[in-house]
């Protein structure tokens, strides 16, 4: 486990020195979408949740994370995210038009 630590403290100072703020910002938002992640497994976990509506609420959140968390909000994260969550409903309709149908 000691490993694990260092190499993640490696790897957050490599970000800070090569990305700065932003590199910061992306090394706290990886742990947050493992958070996100693991939440998502849980949830799955009960056969109560519809795995659709999960999946498209944790990638809705990941997202958001990675877009707005990241790059701050501005004209073109705003459109980037609203694209994404259009592909990912897309997506997400023809996984379900094929899983029905197979």
């Amino acid at each position: 486990m000691n490993v694990l630590v260092l190499l993640a403290f490696i790897l957050l100072i490599l970000m800070i020195l090569i990305g700065g703020k932003k590199g910061a910002r992306s090394f706290f938002a990886l742990f947050l979408n493992f958070g996100v992640l693991l939440f998502t497994i849980i949830f799955m976990t009960n056969p109560n949740n519809d795995p659709y509506i999960v999946t498209l609420i944790a990638c809705t959140v990941i997202s958001y994370i990675n877009l707005f968390f990241i790059n701050e909000v501005n004209s073109t994260t705003k459109t980037a995210f609203i694209s994404t969550i259009i592909t990912i409903v897309i997506v997400l309709f023809f996984i379900v038009l094929v899983t029905e149908n197979a």
